[in-house]
């Protein structure tokens, strides 16, 4: 009983670090067999998976639907100066981050023997999309948000669109209804996650990667932890803490399950909260976070950007002459 009620004080943020943290003892800990607990991850990240989607159909369409087009106008030009202004500072950072990779005389980690041919990559497949289904089939996210985009802004002259509206208020009301539920499943579902990861963890593929790790990890958590909370808090009258507690669930897992992608209706929620608390809900509100979460997601993230970063470390740690 005395556990109940501690785990009940708990916030979402406080739960899902300590199911990540115990997730990866138990791996460390169990060694192999933790990997068996794979199958539970798996679950979890199916469970968040299948109102992605459908969430992202309802809510660009009915957010955009409910704007004006001056409103609309208005919310695209900050946006784009937002991730404009992200991206300027990760490539800052890019640039930086080789400066702390140590100075190898010889190094033989990469071959040219190692190396594959990448795959093909198609910018028109990735962001035009020929047949709407087949992209939603395939979870080709930008060119389904791409088609929603233009169904909203089409819709913003539509008349007699109220019935369309509240039909997507409805559908997105009970998706998110349904990711709430599965939400609460995160504790259990980081902690098999942790726990197989950890487990399987062979510590050679650890320590041939550490410097880029720590690098890695450093920069992220600059960003994490200080110039995006801070540039929130700047633009909005959100506190720093505030910022990092409604965020944190979402962070954490996304960084379990590898993709953003999923907590796409979480951070919605939780965005939602946050505007609720401090009485900024309304209609215009709802709608300007229904339109740029699933759109923004079509974009670079940060943390994307500071993958690039294993480009300049794999030139570090290449063969010299």
């Amino acid at each position: 009983m005395l556990v109940v009620k501690l785990y009940g004080r708990l916030s979402p943020f406080q739960r899902v670090i300590i199911a990540l943290l115990l997730g990866i003892g138990c791996g460390f800990v169990v060694g192999e067999p933790a990997g068996k607990l794979e199958v539970l991850g798996n679950v979890y990240i199916r469970l968040l998976q299948m109102t992605v989607l459908p969430y992202v159909l309802v809510s660009i369409i009915g957010g955009l639907g409910r704007l004006d087009s001056e409103m609309a106008a208005r919310i695209g030009f900050k946006a784009v100066k937002v991730i404009i202004f992200i991206w300027l500072a990760v490539m800052v950072s890019l640039l930086l981050i080789p400066l702390a990779y140590p100075n190898w005389e010889m190094a033989g980690f990469f071959s040219t023997s190692l190396v594959n041919d990448a795959p093909a990559f198609n910018f028109i497949d990735l962001y035009i999309p020929a047949n709407i289904f087949s992209s939603l089939a395939g979870t080709v996210v930008p060119a389904v948000v791409l088609f929603l985009l233009l169904m909203g802004v089409a819709v913003i002259s539509v008349k007699n669109k109220d019935t369309l509206l509240d039909l997507t208020t409805n559908i997105s009301d009970g998706l998110m209804g349904v990711a709430s539920f599965v939400g609460k499943l995160a504790p259990l579902g980081i902690f098999a996650i942790s726990a197989a990861a950890a487990g399987t963890l062979q510590p050679e593929d650890l320590g041939r990667l550490q410097v880029f790790l720590y690098v890695y990890l450093l920069a992220a958590a600059l960003f994490v932890f200080l110039l995006l909370p801070l540039l929130i808090h700047w633009a909005t009258p959100f506190s720093y803490r505030e910022i990092l507690s409604i965020a944190g669930e979402a962070m954490i897992t996304a960084m379990a399950t590898g993709t953003v992608l999923v907590v796409l209706p979480m951070i919605v929620d939780r965005c939602k909260e946050l505007l609720k608390k401090h009485g900024m809900e309304c209609e215009e509100t709802d709608s300007t976070v229904d339109v740029l979460v699933p759109t923004a997601y079509s974009f670079s993230s940060a943390g994307t950007l500071l993958g690039l970063g294993f480009i300049l470390f794999s030139a570090c740690m290449s063969v010299r002459p």
